[in-house]
């Protein structure tokens, strides 16, 4: 229980932390889409365009591990590099100027626009896969459905700090910065970024899900907190694992 001051009143706070892998990004890529035809891409990523849209996702581009994964490069000394090394600092920098700017920006941007199909309920319904990992696919996605419809909760919506205070050397990583849509999961500046986000987390601790409610004297009904944090992660890791290393 925390004692806080919400507007000009004194407030009881209640909260309840969530199971919750710690120091874990949750990163949602799109780069497997590329590899299915048909119905089952119009259906995954549409899935997909509106699972970070009812969440209020960013992309990995809007948080500062990607700028601080981008400033290290400035700080490469090319001329001690060998003939490999410089090739592959070409190679990074090309990946990071098409995440600015270039065909994966794109494709991010596009995530954030027009549906790319109507009625997508009763596309899963008629949809026949035509492979066991695109039928294994369709499977997680209905389940997926289940965690963005309208009586269900937004995940931001579990970030509190109970440790917050109003001044401090390191601000803990909020929630918006722990789940985001990316391009790869496996590509260079991802595994960059996760760098720097590890590397900040050692000097504070990351937020995690937690449920909470102000004790007012309008307080009617008691706190129980729900489980909607643990069903996200646990779906959220089978849905990434799966089309990264089956499709």
């Amino acid at each position: 229980m925390n004692l806080e001051l919400v507007g000009d009143r004194l407030q009881f706070c209640i909260y309840h932390f969530h199971e919750w892998p710690d120091y874990t990004l949750f990163l949602i890529p799109i780069d497997f889409t590329e590899r299915l035809k048909g119905e089952i891409k119009r259906i995954t990523l549409e899935f997909i365009r509106r699972f970070i849209k009812y969440h209020r996702m960013m992309d990995i581009t809007d948080t500062p591990y990607f700028e601080m994964s981008e400033v290290c490069i400035d700080y490469v000394d090319f001329e001690q590099l060998d003939e490999e090394e410089k090739k592959d600092l070409y190679r990074k920098e090309k990946l990071f100027r098409s995440y600015e700017k270039g065909r994966i920006h794109r494709k991010l941007c596009r995530m954030h626009s027009k549906a790319f199909c109507r009625n997508l309920e009763e596309h899963i319904r008629n949809c026949n896969p035509s492979s066991n990992k695109e039928k294994r696919l369709l499977e997680l996605i209905t389940e997926g459905m289940s965690l963005i419809a309208k009586d269900s909760p937004h995940i931001l919506n579990y970030d509190y700090d109970y440790a917050s205070e109003k001044e401090r050397d390191f601000e803990p990583p909020p929630l918006e910065y722990q789940i985001l849509l990316t391009y790869s999961i496996t590509d260079t500046v991802t595994k960059d970024m996760e760098s720097c986000f590890s590397t900040d987390c050692q000097e504070t601790y990351n937020q995690t899900p937690v449920s909470f409610t102000f004790i007012t004297p309008e307080t009617e009904k008691l706190f129980r907190p729900e489980i909607y944090p643990e069903r996200f992660s646990k779906w959220f890791e089978k849905f990434v694992e799966h089309v990264t290393y089956n499709l």
